[in-house]
């Protein structure tokens, strides 16, 4: 699944800020850490670890046309040099 997949968005350059962010909150709520540190099994809460760096990983890189740029060109089968 790629960033945009992630959060929600059609895979193009042009991205609206407000739209990234409020589905980086949405997914922000859903799967924080803290939600699984009182459960029984601890797999969820690293599970939750690993998908939140995901995201945050998307969101830094959509929201950042230097680094969206070279993202989006890559998906596509284009080399960024």
């Amino acid at each position: 699944e790629d960033y945009f997949e992630l959060l929600g968005r059609e895979r193009k350059f042009a991205q609206d800020p407000k739209v990234l962010e409020t589905a980086f909150y949405s997914l922000s709520r859903e799967l924080h850490p803290d939600r699984f540190a009182a459960g029984t099994d601890p797999k969820w809460k690293l599970i939750s670890i690993e998908r939140m760096s995901r995201v945050n990983e998307a969101y830094r890189v959509l929201t950042k046309r230097d680094q969206l740029r070279p993202y989006l060109l890559e998906l596509e089968g284009f080399s960024a040099l």
